[in-house]
């Protein structure tokens, strides 16, 4: 039971790059065995939580497009992550501030 509560927490990212400068970025900061290919998605890096947020921090300062997908454990569903980094709607922020009053 404990090594299956484990696995539920342990997370798998990966970076998808969406055009070929993106993707000689993506390769040259990481070694090339991490790539693995999945059908329906493509060209997909495994990488650290932490390559993905400096990636994503550098992205405009590069020219960056690429997605960001992840799974929880060796058997979870690969699911689209690129939402996670972007930052909050701001309109959202404004409505908390309005009702806290």
């Amino acid at each position: 039971m404990e090594t299956r509560d484990k696995e539920k927490r342990e997370y798998f990212w990966y970076v998808q790059p969406l055009d070929s400068h993106t993707n000689e970025v993506v390769s040259a900061q990481l070694p090339e065995k991490s790539e693995d290919s999945f059908s329906k998605k493509g060209s997909l890096w495994e990488c650290s939580i932490e390559f993905v947020t400096s990636l994503y921090a550098s992205r405009a300062d590069f020219n960056l497009k690429f997605e960001i997908w992840g799974k929880q454990g060796h058997q979870g569903k690969m699911t689209k992550k690129t939402f996670l980094f972007k930052p909050k709607n701001k309109r959202l922020k404004m409505r908390k501030k309005k009702t806290k009053c």
